[in-house]
């Protein structure tokens, strides 16, 4: 049985480190080459589940965590690793 985003993210409401999940899950699927395939599925469902745009990914959730540590990951690597 394969996990949709909706899944991901009802599995890790309350979760006592959000941010450690969302960083440990990208670098898991980045290692997979599926990092953008997994945020754009995380934010999809975020965006579907937003009732009013003034609040759009404001929440302290998977896919907002997820796509922070992505970021970080991405701007720390192009600053240390150089272009081949």
């Amino acid at each position: 049985m394969a996990l949709t985003p909706a899944d991901l993210t009802e599995l890790t409401k309350g979760a006592p480190n959000l941010e450690a999940l969302a960083l440990n899950t990208v670098k898991f699927f980045q290692s997979q080459h599926l990092a953008l395939t997994m945020l754009t599925g995380l934010l999809e469902d975020e965006i579907k589940s937003t009732d009013v745009a003034n609040t759009l990914f404001r929440a302290n959730s998977l896919a907002t965590k997820s796509m922070d540590q992505y970021m970080k990951l991405v701007s720390w690597r192009a600053t240390t690793v150089p272009p081949l």
